[in-house]
């Protein structure tokens, strides 16, 4: 009787142990599905904004930019992208908040007229010129390949 159950054991025992190696395995990220990696994601820039960051005095001052405030930049649009923010912290200093306990800095975007990286280069070196700006960079853009492909 025992021979008899280790020899439909052992076999059962075997089999299952291999459907749960095969599962797992099965179940285990293949290299090519992983998601993404580094060569799945490009990174570029706008070819038609550039991204400003104010220093501290100058965001403390509210200003409502356009873009007339950058000629040299020749630009057609400019988006505060903190325009939320300002307001907590003008509220927070009209209500008493000392200015130099806070840390704050505007951040623009702006869109230019003429567009190309060449422009967008150009107008970095213009912006970095300016007092006021502590940095001007391109809009990094990021993107996500699907190694399928949707339609």
């Amino acid at each position: 009787m025992r021979i008899i159950k280790r020899m439909i054991l052992i076999p059962i025992a075997m089999l299952f142990s291999l459907l749960i190696c095969g599962y797992s395995s099965s179940m285990a990220p293949d290299q090519n599905d992983a998601g993404p990696n580094d060569n799945d994601i490009e990174v570029g820039f706008s070819c038609s904004r550039v991204l400003i960051v104010i220093d501290k005095e100058t965001s403390l001052q509210f200003i409502d930019y356009t873009a007339n405030d950058f000629p040299d930049v020749d630009c057609v649009k400019v988006t505060d992208l903190t325009v939320d923010l300002g307001k907590v912290i003008k509220e927070r200093i009209e209500q008493g908040a000392d200015p130099d306990s806070i840390s704050y800095n505007t951040i623009l975007s702006l869109e230019l007229k003429d567009t190309g990286k060449d422009k967008i280069v150009e107008a970095i070196s213009k912006l970095q010129q300016l007092d006021f700006v502590l940095s001007a960079e391109p809009d990094y853009v990021y993107s996500v390949n699907p190694k399928g492909g949707i339609g």
